[in-house]
Order: C-alpha cells, then sequence, then structure tokens
C-alpha cells in the first residue's frame, strides 16, 4: 500500500516505486528538453544510491514526470525497461497550468532556481502578471525566447523585461510599457543589439523622460539605414557601438545603468534633430525617479 506523506505541510503525496516504461517525460510544455549528452553520462555512471526521488504527477491515466526528467531518461537509456525508481507522486493536478505551478514551487524548494530559463517558461502557464508581460510583448511585434541566444526580435533577457515592467507598473502605467514596446520596435525594427539588458534598460528610462518629445521617424533614423537602392531597412551598427562608448563615459555618473545609456541615446537623438528647440534636455533623464 502507497505511503503518504507530506512535504512543508503543502502537498498531499503518495511514496511509490514506478517503473520507467510507465513514466512519461513529454507532454510538459514549461519544461526545457534535458540535455542528451548529460542523460548519457548520468546513464554511463549511473548509481542507485544517488538517484533522489521523481515528482510525478498522475493525470489522465498518465504518470507525468514533473521533476527528474533527466534522471529518467537516463534511466531509459541505461537499462531500457524493467527498472523501477523512487516518485512521489500526486493526484490531484488536473491541468497543465497545475503542473506548471508544482513544478516551480519543486524547483524553488530545491535549489536556486534559473529564473531566466524554466521558471518564466513555467511561470507563463499559471503567472498572470508573467502573461500580461508576454502578451504586451507580442503585441508590439516582438516576442520572448526561453534560450539565452541573441535573436532580431526575440527578447531573451526576461529578468531584465520584468524589471522594466515594475518599473513602469511602478511609476507609470501597462498602457505606457506597451508604449515603449511599440516605439522599440519600430524605431529599432527588431534588432538583436536594441534587445540587450543594458540597452533594454536605457531606452525604457529614454522614453520614460520623453515619451511625449520623441519624434518616431527621427528616433528611427538613429538607429536604422535605408538602402535606396533596394529599398530595405539595415541596421546602424554604429549607433550601437557607439551608446557604448558614451556608456562608458557616463556610468560612474549614476549609480544603475540605465541613465547613463539613455543619456547615451539622448546625444544621438539630438545630434538627427534638425532644429535645436526640438533637442532633448539632459535634465528630464538626471530627474527621472526609476528603478532601472
Amino acid at each position: 500500500m502507497a505511503k503518504k506523506l507530506l512535504i512543508n505541510d503543502k502537498y498531499d503525496m503518495t511514496d511509490e516505486i514506478l517503473s520507467i516504461d510507465i513514466l512519461q517525460t513529454t507532454g510538459c510544455p514549461y519544461h526545457l528538453a534535458p540535455d542528451e549528452m548529460d542523460c548519457r553520462y548520468l546513464a554511463e555512471h549511473w548509481v542507485d544510491d544517488r538517484c533522489e526521488h521523481l515528482y510525478v504527477s498522475y493525470r489522465d491515466g498518465v504518470y507525468r514526470v514533473i521533476e527528474g526528467q533527466k534522471r529518467t531518461l537516463a534511466a531509459k537509456m541505461r537499462f531500457v525497461n524493467g527498472k523501477k525508481l523512487k516518485c512521489k507522486v500526486r493526484r490531484d493536478l488536473k491541468t497543465v497550468e497545475e503542473e506548471a505551478r508544482w513544478f516551480y514551487e519543486l524547483n524553488h524548494q530545491k535549489r536556486k532556481f534559473n529564473e531566466t530559463t524554466e521558471g518564466f517558461l513555467s511561470r507563463q502557464y499559471f503567472d498572470e502578471t508573467w502573461q500580461s508581460i508576454v502578451s504586451y510583448v507580442k503585441d508590439s511585434g516582438l516576442d520572448v525566447t526561453y534560450s539565452s541566444n541573441r535573436t532580431d526580435n526575440y527578447i531573451s533577457c526576461l529578468t531584465t523585461l520584468e524589471t522594466i515592467y515594475d518599473d513602469f507598473h511602478e511609476k507609470k502605467s501597462d498602457e505606457e510599457f506597451k508604449a515603449m514596446l511599440n516605439l522599440l520596435h519600430m524605431s529599432c525594427i527588431g534588432a538583436s543589439e536594441s534587445l540587450m539588458a543594458n540597452f533594454l534598460k536605457g531606452f525604457a528610462v529614454f522614453y520614460r523622460a520623453y515619451s511625449s518629445d520623441i519624434d518616431v521617424k527621427t528616433l528611427k533614423k538613429c538607429f536604422v539605414k535605408e538602402d535606396k537602392k533596394t529599398k530595405t531597412s539595415l541596421i546602424n551598427v554604429d549607433a550601437y557601438k557607439l551608446i557604448q562608448e558614451n556608456t562608458k563615459k557616463f556610468k560612474e555618473d549614476y549609480s544603475k545603468i540605465g541613465k547613463p545609456v539613455a543619456v547615451s541615446i539622448r546625444i544621438i537623438y539630438n545630434k538627427a534633430v534638425r532644429s535645436k528647440d526640438k533637442q532633448l534636455k539632459l535634465s528630464s533623464i538626471e530627474d527621472l525617479d526609476t528603478t532601472l
């Protein structure tokens, strides 16, 4: 008979020994795929005593491995079939969203969770705030990625993205956050350089300081070159290099990175402005109350 146990008086689970044949590692979209090389190494160096309990959800007649997928796959590689593993099983989870929340909570209990990967990936199934942020990003024409690879149109610095949202949510509004994302996409055409953490913070500060004064066409000229022959838009790489150089100069003048990057964007913008009365004043950035 299965033994019931409670972890931190929170989860009602049973302690069971289950065959790897019935343990399923697919159908869990809140997981990143385990690295095959890691699984093979674990399989080759398998030690039963070091294999901790798997955390499993029994839903719709299927045993889904919520935490411990790498160990499960390694066991299937090494033993083919018939091998049994220790599991802690819940039968009260009814949806993928509930399983995603449990996966997230389990990882916070067991180790310092990497929010930049599976943390955010799992939160998109149950966290309304993160769901809203992702929705706003997609509405702007951009998207998020749960990979660390830099790609045009995809934001990978998700902790920074959430920090920026929090700053707008506290100081301005969600509508202003959405407007900032729209301006970012329109003026920088989704270039990966514009979606890096420091630039995003600086652009957010720049927007908050000058939102009512920014001319979209002028800002776009700062970051995009138009090829008249091919009628295509090209990224102005030199602009991003200049911003990096100027940021290094101003970095010591401010406590956080957002303002020196915003100052650097302002310099480029003011050079592109035709009339001096349209230039942006530095004081708007210096006086801004921001956590960025």
